[in-house]
């Protein structure tokens, strides 16, 4: 039985959004998007402008840059849940 209010298709719906955007990119010319952001579907700061002092880091070859120094150390602490799979 689910709480009043509730609806487990609207849950199912933000889980399948959030699943998405894990994958799908937006960035253009210039910037690039925020792992951490993009798995967790805050759309918000997703898309981030490349200047020199834009957190990044690079893993495997690959450069990676973050809307902020938080979201760059959760990356860096388990890369593998915020990369598409």
């Amino acid at each position: 039985m689910s709480p009043r209010g509730f609806s487990w298709s609207a849950a199912a719906a933000a889980l399948l959004l959030a699943l998405a955007a894990c994958r799908a990119p937006v960035a253009g010319p210039g910037e690039a998007e925020c792992p951490v952001c993009r798995c967790e579907g805050d759309l918000a700061c997703l898309v981030v402008r490349v200047e020199a002092d834009t957190p990044r880091t690079t893993l495997a070859g690959v450069t990676y840059h973050f809307c902020s120094d938080a979201c760059r150390a959760r990356f860096e602490a388990d890369p593998q849940a915020f990369l598409p799979r």
